[in-house]
């Protein structure tokens, strides 16, 4: 895949571009995306998620397009939370384990290849979707993923039969997400999954039994720190509040990222990576950051050239 992800693209038209259905499905996507079911709308209204998830079946069947399959993993979670996602999302990683040259959509000229899938595959680290992945249901009628790996197991643990539903469901999705990072990261491009497994993880343990507490003693403490930043993530994905500096910082650069993937001309990145220099920067740092002759000015006034706190 290494000597595919550097070959620039073609000028020829992409499998379904032409598709009708392909075109319809894409309208409705946009769409909801730029409305939103948070919009008012006719009385008993719903979104055509069902109309969607049989498409893109249908059209995946035609061609491996990672569009489509993303599309798919909306609609079917949209449907039916995590079980659907652990189906929908196992598509996603068989197609993303084929050769390269057999995934759509192909590169443009001058285009790699791998870039012109990661342009669509990062829709699944962007926060529209962490949203989405947090607040979709375990089980029919059961806690959500957030709910469950804050501690609120509902119904779960009323029946081996739902508990082990749950954890069979959690896991294939936990195993589709690693593969598709490991086959991203063989074409040499970062795409890292750690907040979403970070919080299947963190569900799993609410519905597995107990396990011998010195386990935890005997990890490496850099892990402690990982596993704190992965539920920072999730909490900051799931809507949570900003407690803390590194909440600060990792909010910032989800800002930036998202300009970076869905509004590249967009000069906000430019402004975030200025205020993420400024925090904990010198005052100094900061005057200068800010004016021309910031450094004179800090002198100016004479402050103590402590950290900004």
């Amino acid at each position: 895949m290494g000597e595919d992800a550097v070959q620039a693209g073609s000028s020829d038209p992409d499998g379904l571009d032409f598709d009708e259905e392909f075109i319809q499905v894409d309208a409705l996507i946009c769409e909801y995306d730029s409305v939103g079911e948070a919009q008012p709308r006719k009385a008993g209204y719903t979104f055509q998620w069902a109309q969607i998830e049989n498409s893109c079946y249908s059209l995946l069947k035609k061609e491996r397009d990672v569009r489509v399959a993303i599309w798919y993993i909306r609609a079917c979670m949209a449907r039916r939370g995590i079980p659907g996602l652990a189906e929908s999302i196992r598509m996603l990683a068989d197609i993303m384990s084929l050769p390269i040259e057999q995934i759509h959509p192909r590169a443009q000229p001058g285009e790699l290849p791998c870039d012109a899938l990661l342009l669509h595959l990062n829709w699944l680290l962007s926060p529209q979707f962490l949203h989405q992945f947090g607040n979709a249901q375990v089980v029919e009628q059961g806690a959500t993923l957030s709910a469950l790996a804050s501690g609120d197991v509902g119904s779960l643990l009323e029946s081996n039969e739902r508990r082990d539903t749950a954890v069979r469901f959690l896991s294939e999705a936990k195993e589709s997400l690693l593969l598709i990072e490991k086959n991203i990261k063989a074409l040499e491009r970062e795409f890292d999954v750690s907040g979403m497994s970070g919080l299947i993880d963190r569900a799993l343990a609410r519905l597995k039994p107990a396990e011998d507490p010195k386990a935890d003693s005997v990890q490496p403490a850099v892990q402690v720190n990982d596993t704190g930043e992965r539920e920072r993530d999730c909490r900051l994905a799931a809507g949570g509040t900003l407690t803390s500096r590194k909440d600060v910082e990792a909010t910032l650069q989800r800002l930036a990222e998202y300009f970076r993937v869905y509004e590249p001309s967009h000069p906000a990145p430019i402004f975030l990576a200025r205020i993420q220099r400024m925090l904990g920067a010198q005052f100094g740092e900061v005057m200068a950051e800010l004016y021309a002759d910031g450094t004179a000015l800090a002198a100016q006034i004479d402050r103590p050239n402590g950290a900004i706190k």
